[in-house]
């Protein structure tokens, strides 16, 4: 049986949510109630990196959440896999956009909002931040203008992935309101049975 290793609150929720989406049985490893030693000794025999998520399926070792998710969803997910190459392409390319483009300047959106109390929070990061994502989400929300998935008018994995940034943005209250196209997406992305199962 597949092992999905991390917390559901977590990058792992990545991995969960498509586990779910696909029906696909899996055993979470979500550390609950262990020590630090314990909890690194378990995953660096899956992921030398120590981090999560991570997961073990058969004899395949596999990390980055990303990597995990085409994985799955090329291997058991028909209804969410493209079944042609351009789509698969495009599957891949917004997955990278996800956290080359999207993640990094939410992460610091959420650490700003979320994570550092007053008198440590950055103005200049939070502007730099926000700034950050404008040129993204303006092609993101032209990207949907017209249709509600990625890939036309089907939930695939390019949505799961891509979405799933997202929630770091409900966290820290980002404002989508100049990207009604993005907003839209996501929360229907959000709104999937199986990803309130995962969260």
């Amino acid at each position: 049986m597949l092992k999905i290793y991390g917390p559901a609150r977590s990058r792992a929720s990545r991995s969960l949510w498509m586990a779910e989406e696909i029906g696909l049985p899996y055993e979470h490893i979500d550390f609950a109630g262990m020590e630090t030693d314990e909890r690194n000794e378990v995953l660096t025999g899956v992921n030398p990196m120590a981090k999560v998520p991570a997961i073990e399926d058969g004899d395949l070792k596999l990390f980055e959440s990303m990597a995990i998710n085409l994985y799955l969803a090329e291997q058991y997910g028909t209804e969410l896999w493209p079944d042609n190459e351009p789509d698969r392409a495009r599957t891949v390319q917004w997955s990278v956009f996800a956290m080359t483009e999207i993640e990094p300047p939410l992460v610091q959106l959420f650490l700003e909002k979320v994570i550092h109390t007053d008198e440590n929070r950055d103005k200049d990061n939070e502007a730099k931040a926000l700034n950050d994502l404008v040129r993204p989400m303006k092609v993101l929300d032209a990207h949907l203008e017209g249709q509600d998935h990625l890939l036309g008018d089907k939930f695939s994995t390019a949505d799961l992935n891509l979405a799933s940034i997202f929630t770091l943005g409900q966290v820290a209250r980002y404002d989508m309101m100049e990207y009604p196209n993005v907003a839209d997406w996501a929360n229907r992305c959000l709104d999937r049975p199986a990803y309130k199962r995962v969260r």
